[in-house]
């Protein structure tokens, strides 16, 4: 099991987080959260806000481009967004993925990003995370997840 946990505090509300990430389906929203890495995320059901929302999302994870179908499962607003891949990725690997706004005070909130990835069922998980860094090295995942904190941090800073 690959786990990746990165929090970062944020001078904003958990209101204009929640309505950033659920804005990044519109425009280059996506794009310009991680301009390096991001390539295009589009929702295919839903409205990006309901439980069963579905998305498609393109992303570099390093040198290597992560295709991924995901289900919105989660929604409580405006603290968490949970989301679990659908097939056929949802066949092999069991993870999800999460974000989580945790108020500190008026002004500033802390924003976790949450990865989980492994393999159905458990007993391959050894098997699935030496497959898995072959493709995509657990460093490269943690620093894009940074990367995403400081980014989402600089973006909505700036608007205030």
């Amino acid at each position: 099991m690959i786990e990746v946990k990165e929090s970062i505090v944020i001078k904003t509300t958990p209101e204009k987080i929640w309505n950033f990430l659920i804005s990044l389906h519109q425009k280059d929203t996506y794009k310009k959260w991680h301009q390096k890495d991001h390539i295009i995320l589009k929702i295919l059901k839903g409205n990006g806000v309901d439980i069963g929302s579905i998305f498609y999302a393109e992303e570099y994870i390093g040198k290597r481009i992560l295709r991924l179908k995901y289900k919105l499962v989660k929604a409580e607003y405006p603290f968490y967004l949970e989301y679990k891949p659908i097939f056929p990725s949802s066949i092999f690997a069991n993870g999800m993925g999460s974000f989580k706004m945790e108020p500190i005070d008026n002004l500033h909130t802390k924003f976790i990003a949450y990865i989980k990835v492994g393999l159905k069922p458990k007993i391959f998980d050894w098997l699935w995370c030496k497959i898995i860094t072959v493709f995509f090295k657990e460093e490269d995942l943690v620093k894009h997840v940074k990367e995403e904190g400081e980014s989402i941090r600089k973006i909505l800073e700036n608007q205030e």
